[in-house]
Order: C-alpha cells, then sequence, then structure tokens
C-alpha cells in the first residue's frame, strides 16, 4: 500500500482514466478515437467535486448531525470520503484499487471499523467501477453509499446546454422524489412523466436535485443532438436511485447512482433506527457496481 497524490492512470486502445487518489476521483474520461475528455474539469467557480464517493451518507443529514448510542456526531454533506486521501492497494496499466480504512480522525465523526475500496477497470471503451464497504469492527455498521460522476456539458466548444439531452432506453413512469430547501427529502414522491427524452433546460435545476425511484432503466446517457458517435452512458447497476443535478448555468452535469439517500424531512431518532439505511454486521459488506461507457452506441 502506497500513499501519493499524484494521478495514476489506466487505459485501453479506446479509453484513458486518470484517477486521483485525493478523494478517490478521476480528473480525465479520455475517448481515444475522437480526442474528446468527457470528465468534468473540477473549476471551483462552478463546483469543486468530480466524482466523490459518497459515504458514510448520502446527502444531509436534518440537524448536521446523527444521534448514535447517546452521542451526537457531526455529518457535513455527503460525508468524509469525498475530502479523504485514499491509499494505492493495486495499480495494472488496466485497473486500478483504492482504499480508505477507518482513523482516529474518522472516528471522531463516524465510530465504526471500515474499509471503502474503489475499483476500476477499463475494458475497450467500459469503464467498471466496484465501490465496497466493509465492516471490520464488533458492533452493527450504519451507512449509505453512492457516487457522484461529473461530465463536462457542454464537452465542445461552441456547443450549448440546449444541444444537450438525458436518454433513459425505456418508456416508463419516473417518480421523483423533491429536495427541501435545508437539503431534507419531502416523504412523498412527484410523477416525472415517461418521456425517454429528458432536454435540459436552464430551469431543470431550480429545486436541486432530480431524484428518481423506482427506475427500470439500466442506464441513462447523455447525448448530444447530430453527434452519434458522442456520449456518455452510466449503466446504473445494482443502484437504488438515481440522482441528476447540476448548479444552474454550470457547464457539466451528474449523474449519480445511490444506495441510500438523506434524511427525510422531520425524521430524528437514533441512527440504527434510521430508514432507507444499510446495516452492516461484524464481517459484512456492501457493494455498489456501476459502469461508464464512453461515446456510447445510440443504436440501442
Amino acid at each position: 500500500m502506497t500513499m501519493t497524490n499524484e494521478l495514476l492512470t489506466i487505459s485501453s486502445r479506446f479509453l484513458q482514466v486518470a484517477i486521483s487518489p485525493q478523494a478517490s476521483e478521476w480528473h480525465q474520461l479520455l475517448d481515444k478515437r475522437t480526442g474528446i475528455d468527457y470528465a468534468w474539469s473540477g473549476d471551483p467557480q462552478h463546483w469543486a467535486g468530480r466524482n466523490p464517493t459518497l459515504f458514510p451518507f448520502i446527502g444531509k443529514l436534518n440537524g448536521g448531525e446523527y444521534l448514535y448510542q447517546g452521542q451526537k456526531y457531526p455529518h457535513t454533506n455527503h460525508g468524509f470520503a469525498r475530502h479523504s486521501l485514499f491509499q494505492v492497494i493495486d495499480h495494472h496499466p488496466d485497473r486500478l484499487t483504492l482504499e480508505l480504512r477507518a482513523s482516529k480522525t474518522t472516528r471522531q465523526v463516524y465510530p465504526f471499523e471500515f474499509a471503502l475500496t474503489n475499483h476500476y477497470q477499463v475494458v475497450n471503451h467500459w469503464l467498471h467501477v466496484s465501490t465496497t464497504v466493509s465492516n471490520y469492527g464488533d458492533t452493527l455498521m450504519p451507512c449509505t453509499l453512492g457516487a457522484h460522476p461529473a461530465f463536462a456539458c457542454p464537452w465542445r466548444q461552441g456547443d450549448h446546454w440546449s444541444d444537450y439531452y438525458l436518454h433513459l432506453p425505456l418508456k416508463e413512469s419516473q417518480n421523483r422524489r423533491l429536495m427541501n430547501a435545508d437539503g431534507s427529502w419531502q416523504p412523498t414522491v412527484q410523477p416525472f412523466g415517461e418521456a425517454q427524452d429528458i432536454p435540459l433546460t436552464p430551469d431543470m435545476f431550480d429545486q436541486d436535485v432530480i431524484a428518481l425511484e423506482g427506475v427500470q432503466s439500466p442506464f441513462i446517457e447523455l447525448r448530444v443532438a447530430n453527434r452519434p458517435q458522442e456520449g456518455v452512458r452510466l449503466w446504473r447497476g445494482n443502484s437504488q436511485q438515481l440522482g441528476i443535478w447540476s448548479r444552474p448555468g454550470s457547464p457539466f452535469i451528474c449523474l449519480e447512482p445511490w444506495l441510500g439517500r438523506g434524511d427525510l424531512a422531520g425524521w430524528q431518532g437514533e441512527i440504527l433506527t434510521r430508514p432507507e439505511t444499510n446495516f452492516l454486521r461484524s464481517g459484512q459488506q456492501l457493494t455498489l457496481q456501476y459502469a461508464l461507457e464512453i461515446g456510447a452506441d445510440q443504436t440501442t
């Protein structure tokens, strides 16, 4: 195991990916066939993130804290993994494994013994991602787990936000759960429509993230009009929810697979009774799997 801040590269004939151990975020998603880098730059004027791992809890908790065995612990938005330096466990030309383990620092805000492992592998024009959290302590461990992939949008100079759209392969009734101004979630969902093609409009994120629940489509794709050889397709894997987010007026968009979400409005209680939370027994693991298909064929 090694500690480094240097970018680590994995690649195939078609795809090159550069990943930083800091926050375990990619800095490059380069399609070698077209020369397009689909990765968001992390420009802090808009949003400094790139693809943070969301752990130990997705989103915000009510009051910015949680209760465990009579003690309150602080929680920042999306957790501490997004600000942590991961160790390099394994690095080969086509694959990389990074890991974050419990420490004196993490125990101050999350009193559990864990290992959080991100495994990346490039195969042709695909990037496969597997994120696993393991409980190696003796107590029941609560957590949610998610990813926050951000993509440049537009990815070519001269393009406009309105040239792009999202595509779902299945025509289905979609439900959206709305977020309140304090970051908590409304208790009921609202219909979001049945459109397979979702245009990107200036006001679409005025109510913050679009959180879709019960989605059956196996992937969501970011496309640009009249250039079928370009695009990025996120295969949802085993995620339970799908978040779509950007900041109004910003040149990026996030497609986020989640296993869980933030608190419902008004919820209070011991973290071990929290709804829609994963509880890992000693020795148990939870894995989120998803994949990116870069330059996806749009004939599907």
